[in-house]
């Protein structure tokens, strides 16, 4: 038979376009199922995140400077509101700091018995440094936006792990355990230790009864998840612990043992003269 006969060609034809329309079918397929050739891919650029660092937006209690009587007034308690632009799950931890604490006087008694007589005074002032430094750095707890925190509490055991009352049982070289303890009741002193050799002649107990501080250098600082920080800083904040009863025999004014620049001893009838104050 003739290769060039109708029937060959259309049999020939007919096998080219079998196969050539599988093999589109398969191309087709393909594009489908991976790319959607019949879509419209559109490329969208994707901007970086910008971090915005969080703000404070409030911050409190206001005091002015004269001395606070804690035990009458109540203690201030340091807060913050923070806002974050990158939501509230951005903030990440806030930090409260006091660097300073300058002691400007102390009463302390023989801690037996605390007869809050002038003859029960103990002069232990000369044997602490006049300021603490690093005070304080803790963390302020959290309420979503809120940070609050009470390192000032009138007796040092109440601050929960955050106090601000300056370590004056360690503060000296010559102060150490009790030896006893003390027979008082707890609310007539703020702190007590044992004073040894060669501060004095043999060891005895004492009870630090009065006690006036200055803080400086309070701040709050604010991070956020990237690292971003928002600060608040808060004045100079004079507090005067003191135990009730030692209240009614210290001087009446707080204020008018400020202003000197030595040390010099308490009026006989207030608490004695072995008690001093350290003035600035």
């Amino acid at each position: 038979m003739d290769d060039s006969s109708p029937s060959r060609i259309r049999a020939a034809f007919s096998a080219v376009w079998i196969v050539g329309h599988i093999r589109s079918a398969a191309v087709l397929s393909f594009c489908f199922l991976t790319l959607g050739c019949g879509d419209t891919v559109k490329v969208t650029n994707v901007l970086p995140f910008t971090n915005q660092p969080p703000t404070i937006v409030a911050q409190g209690p206001a005091y002015g400077p004269g001395p606070i009587d804690i035990g009458r007034q109540g203690a201030p308690a340091p807060y913050i509101i923070v806002a974050d632009p990158n939501g509230v799950s951005d903030i990440a931890e806030t930090f409260f700091k006091i660097d300073t604490a300058i002691v400007h006087g102390m009463i302390a008694r023989h801690c037996a018995f605390v007869t809050y007589n002038p003859s029960d005074t103990i002069d232990v002032l000369p044997l602490i440094p006049p300021t603490f430094t690093d005070v304080v750095l803790c963390v302020m707890p959290q309420q979503r936006t809120l940070f609050s925190i009470d390192p000032f509490p009138l007796f040092p055991g109440f601050a929960y792990g955050c106090s601000a009352f300056p370590p004056i049982r360690t503060a000296s070289a010559s102060f150490g355990p009790p030896l006893v303890g003390c027979v008082s009741n707890d609310n007539d002193r703020l702190v007590s230790f044992g004073v040894y050799p060669p501060a004095v002649s043999s060891p005895i107990d004492i009870s630090i009864t009065y006690l006036d501080v200055e803080y400086r250098g309070i701040s709050a600082t604010v991070y956020d998840a990237s690292g971003a920080t928002a600060v608040a800083r808060w004045p100079n904040l004079r507090i005067i612990y003191t135990t009730e009863k030692e209240r009614g025999v210290a001087p009446g004014s707080p204020t008018a043992h400020a202003g000197a620049a030595s040390v010099v001893p308490l009026p006989a009838d207030a608490t004695g003269s072995a008690t001093r104050w350290r003035r600035y």
